[in-house]
């Protein structure tokens, strides 16, 4: 009998098997077969079990099991047991050999390539029993992959998960991982030390060097260009061996070691939801919600056009949370959220659908009342959903301040714009007479100084500095002393 022969076989005899295993439970679990311990158990809660990379005494499992209601999966992996010295490649057809059950159709892996990050991938022919390679020929256990397993093509129905097995050594803690710079685009990076540990301590040493981090549930910006200091993070879930996580660098690619902190991170379960339902894809867009942290909903939705591309539960104390946005190759429209309170409170519907929110901008640094645009594109958004909108900072409005006081003919007049705008601002004696042009023109957001009175010409007085700074009006008056 052919290959052929014996897989179409194989399809005939797995919708047998599915018609007799559905009136089974659904309850399952997977052991680790040297030990008999119990590794993952898979129950009717939702929370992700997948992508678990266990270790005996001398081999190793990659474990891809998805949850009850997805027909797709997408896991972020790396492979860091290889048979291979140091980092160098192993053939991805050689390594996909021994995965139990066999490939299904459209399993498919996908990766970026070194230097200029564009993506390459490889996809599973069942019925050619072949790969169609795009790029993606070789891994590397430094690099990560994302591994799309579609469970409804699983022809030997193995309690819906697939396992492979890893042999060879270990990759070197010590490895050096490149970080390359693109533009806008990721580095796909494998993390392999055996301390499972919080992804911002792993990554402490090289924090200056990165615009964005992005786990499969986690993900992290830094708000303003390259030179600043502060981030804004989900609640991030723990690094840990065999996992892959996105980088994305500022301005120039370097080389780093992962860090141990040698304090070690408590598990934490992604919790699916359940009351929205979309499709999830192999990537995302991190879509950050601010929250009031009281009353907050059981769940939020992320729509456009009616439709929902992705959700997030919450819990009661959150001030932040993280919607995974699946929006590539969603048509035009603006987001739109929706709040699922779980129960009906007095005055208030379990549903509540929000179309007016700020979103924060980053060339302004404030929150700003708008919507958000799917063809935007953005790398992120922060969007304000508390039920009060947030104060407007006062360091972001135009500024005027002179200096030194008391005033003398050497004080210079400091100005700050937020903003680029048009600046009038005139100098008036006391009665009221105008003295001289002090700004007049269009100006560039940033700092401008300028010395009162140069030239010693003004007499001791009161003064007056009226005009506008873009939109606002602004006066103050002074005294010049001698």
């Amino acid at each position: 009998m052919s290959k052929n022969q014996i897989r179409i076989f194989l399809v005939f005899l797995s919708a047998v098997i599915t018609f007799c295993a559905s009136a089974q439970t659904n309850d399952a679990e997977i052991f680790n077969q040297a030990t008999k311990s119990t590794l993952v158990t898979k129950s009717k809660h939702s929370e992700t079990t997948e992508g678990i990379l266990f270790q005996n005494s001398g081999s190793e499992a990659l474990v891809l099991k998805h949850s009850q209601s997805k027909k797709y999966f997408f896991n972020w992996v790396s492979f860091p047991r290889l048979d291979r010295t140091g980092d160098n490649s192993v053939k991805l057809t050689t390594l996909m050999e021994t995965i139990q059950p066999m490939l299904p159709n459209g399993f498919a892996l996908e990766g970026r390539s070194d230097r200029d990050l564009i993506t390459v991938s490889a996809g599973f022919d069942f019925f050619s029993d072949d790969w169609n390679i795009d790029g993606l020929s070789h891994i590397r256990s430094t690099r990560g992959y994302i591994i799309e397993a579609p469970f409804s093509n699983n022809y030997m129905n193995q309690d819906s998960s697939y396992i492979l097995p890893l042999t060879g050594t270990r990759v070197d803690p010590s490895t050096p991982v490149e970080v390359y710079y693109n533009g806008d685009k990721f580095n796909f990076v494998g993390y392999f030390l055996p301390e499972q540990q919080d992804p911002l301590r792993a990554l402490q040493h090289i924090l200056p060097n990165l615009k964005d981090i992005k786990a499969k549930y986690w993900s992290a910006v830094k708000l303003g260009d390259c030179s600043s200091s502060t981030w804004i993070s989900s609640k991030p879930y723990p690094i840990k061996y065999g996992d892959m996580i996105q980088l994305r660098a500022c301005e120039n690619a370097f080389d780093f070691t992962w860090n141990n902190s040698s304090t070690a991170e408590q598990s934490r379960q992604y919790i699916e939801p359940e009351y929205f339902s979309y499709t999830e894809k192999p990537d995302y867009t991190p879509v950050f919600i601010q929250l009031d942290a009281e009353d907050n909903p059981t769940e939020i939705g992320l729509f456009v056009d009616g439709s929902c591309y992705g959700a997030v539960v919450v819990e009661p104390s959150d001030s932040l949370a993280l919607i995974r946005g699946f929006l590539e190759g969603v048509p035009e429209g603006d987001l739109e959220f929706e709040f699922y309170y779980g129960e009906k409170k007095s005055g208030r519907a379990n549903r509540v659908r929000v179309r007016n929110y700020q979103v924060y901008s980053l060339e302004k640094q404030r929150n700003e009342s708008r919507k958000i645009k799917r063809s935007e594109n953005s790398s992120y958004y922060l969007v304000n959903l508390k039920s009060e909108a947030l104060p407007e900072d006062q360091t972001l409005r135009p500024t005027i301040q002179l200096n030194p006081i008391p005033v003398t003919n050497a004080s210079v007049i400091q100005m700050r714009l937020p903003d680029d705008c048009i600046v009038y601002l005139q100098l008036f004696d006391a009665g009221g007479r105008k003295v001289k042009d002090l700004y007049h023109g269009n100006y560039a957001k940033g700092n401008y100084e300028k010395q009162i009175d140069p030239h010693e010409t003004l007499l001791p007085g009161v003064y007056l500095i009226s005009g506008f700074i873009g939109e606002e009006s602004f006066k103050q008056k002074f005294i010049i002393k001698k």
